[in-house]
């Protein structure tokens, strides 16, 4: 009655160590078993050792005791199921057996009454052999050659935003990833339960159903780093740039000109001065990773983050951007070459403002607040949007289902998909400098602790909502962040960045939502933390081309 079992293993059986490790999940009971009826557990397998007392009891088992475990191994999941069908063929008394590929331990059993041992279930993959046999309610096997029979768990997703809004679910429960994103990623989820009569069960419960978590699609599919242009912009000329936007104009050639709005530090300062030596300015380049050419100057200090953005409807280039330490300005222009005028907005206290607009004509401006509010502004008759005053803020970003990325998070850039749906990237880090034991000592957010190793240290996350309303905002970040510390260049060798802040997606594509580069704020590799420290503070815009899958399969 305390638990609807699902799966369960005793102690004493001999891979359990290992799936201790895996699931890092143990419960110790002092009272000796005293276990002797064995009955069948729902799931695809039979166990023995699980008390009828432990839970509703059901009728012996017709598949009979388990009839080994074996770690065979392998290196991909197909190869790890040829591997235990040689094993079964091998072994006259088995007629089936069970993976889970998450775990290294194979299972093989004796039974030929598929419809006796297996139960629905999401995370194993069992394969019997012989004819099909009916199945309990559940997942359809797909055909196969004889002698082997699989029974296919259904797929890793079962709707676009197990996807990450990133692509959409098919039929099979399997995501279509857009072009510029991939991963495939699930955990289970269970939970442990004790009875007086158990020595030692790992158990997992039906409530939870083995459910395929974390998301797909989730990495964006990052290629390598211009080793020639060593980023985009921040190197040739040596001067200290910080994030950046890009605006691509088509040229009567057919050519595209790429146009990079970015801070730079004027009179030689590091980022340590960018409250006071900041500024923005124009650089053009033939390829969105550059090398970049300064153009011009867009405005003097001390402005900064400058995001760019064109208005169709008024034929206006938009030019969002902070000035000082955080006072939200929008400059805007008939030209990508200005000039560029300040210009009277319905925000004021927006600090980091993002924008984009809604396939309706609306624009939405995200700030970066405590919750990430975002703003609509609605166009009116004659009146284009970024001329009308905002709707109440949005909370995006919250403690709980909106709030599950580790770190503290910063600098949001929103974009919308095909579909109109809402996607942020954002600085989510748990750390500030990268790699390091420890995180450094200071005037560091609290958010932001433990160690700055690889494997346990992120700087990004990805927000995503059907609608952009409140309470409909999932987060993911993590071992889900879409990028992280390195990246590659393409001579083959791996750049690291102490820190790497300030996202932006150049997008592009057939339908104008794919990343065709990400572009980020970053510091070179340092011994301490030295974004702020003035002599060690240099830091530039790094611009890192996006992948894409040659078949669009969403």
């Amino acid at each position: 009655p305390f638990c609807n079992l699902l799966f369960i293993v005793n102690f004493n059986m001999p891979a359990l160590k290992s799936l201790l490790a895996l699931l890092m999940v143990m419960v110790i009971v002092s009272h000796a078993s005293n276990c002797t009826n064995n009955v069948r557990v729902d799931g695809y397998s039979c166990y023995p050792g699980y008390c009828a007392a432990d839970g509703p009891k059901k009728p012996p088992p017709t598949c009979g005791p388990e009839l080994a475990e074996e770690k065979l191994g392998g290196d991909t999941p197909q190869e790890r199921v040829d591997n235990a069908k040689t094993w079964c063929d091998t072994n006259s008394s088995c007629n089936g057996f069970a993976i889970d590929f998450d775990f290294p331990v194979t299972l093989f059993f004796s039974t030929k009454n598929i419809s006796a041992a297996a139960q629905p279930n999401e995370q194993w993959n069992a394969f019997w052999k012989g004819p099909p046999q009916p199945l309990p309610p559940g997942p359809t096997p797909s055909p196969s050659p004889s002698p082997w029979q699989p029974f296919l768990p259904k797929g890793p997703c079962a709707h676009d935003e197990d996807c990450s809004l990133n692509g959409v679910c098919n039929s099979s429960g399997v995501c279509n990833c857009f072009a510029s994103w991939k991963g495939t990623r699930y955990r289970k989820k269970f939970a442990v339960c004790q009875q007086d009569d158990v020595s030692l069960y790992v158990i997992l419960t039906s409530a939870l159903k083995f459910k395929f978590a974390g998301h797909n699609c989730q990495y964006l599919a990052l290629g390598p780093v211009n080793s020639s242009s060593f980023g985009g912009y921040g190197v040739t000329p040596n001067i200290s740039s910080w994030g950046g936007s890009i605006y691509t104009e088509k040229l009567p050639s057919n050519n595209t000109l790429y146009h990079l709005y970015v801070t730079e530090e004027t009179d030689g300062k590091g980022l340590a001065s960018w409250i006071t030596n900041s500024q923005i300015i124009h650089a053009v380049s033939s390829t969105p990773d550059g090398p970049y050419t300064k153009r011009d100057v867009v405005s003097t200090p001390p402005t900064t983050n400058p995001q760019i953005l064109y208005d169709a409807s008024s034929k206006t280039f938009l030019l969002f951007h902070i000035r000082g330490a955080g006072s939200f300005q929008l400059f805007t222009s008939n030209s990508t070459n200005g000039p560029w005028i300040p210009t009277p907005f319905g925000l004021g206290g927006c600090n980091n403002p993002t924008a984009a607009f809604h396939p309706n004509g609306t624009l939405y401006v995200m700030c970066h607040d405590s919750q990430f509010s975002l703003y609509a502004f609605n166009p009116k008759q004659g009146m284009p949007a970024w001329k009308a005053k905002p709707n109440a803020p949005i909370p995006t970003l919250m403690v709980g289902h909106n709030r599950n990325v580790p770190g503290n998070c910063e600098d949001p850039f929103i974009y919308l998909d095909r579909f109109a749906r809402f996607h942020v990237l954002a600085h989510c880090y748990t750390c500030y400098w990268y790699p390091a034991p420890q995180r450094p000592s200071g005037e560091q957010d609290r958010q932001a602790s433990g160690s700055c190793l690889p494997g346990s240290s992120y700087c990004s996350g990805h927000g995503f909502s059907y609608t952009g309303e409140a309470g409909n905002w999932t987060w993911i970040g993590g071992g889900d962040a879409p990028y992280g510390f390195t990246a590659n260049n393409s001579d083959g060798s791996v750049r690291s960045f102490s820190t790497r802040e300030r996202p932006w997606g150049l997008l592009g594509g057939e339908h104008g939502d794919d990343f065709i580069a990400l572009i980020n704020g970053v510091s070179p590799p340092q011994p301490i933390y030295a974004k702020f420290i003035k002599g060690r503070d240099w830091t530039y815009t790094n611009i890192q081309r996006v992948e894409h899958d040659p078949v669009d399969r969403s």
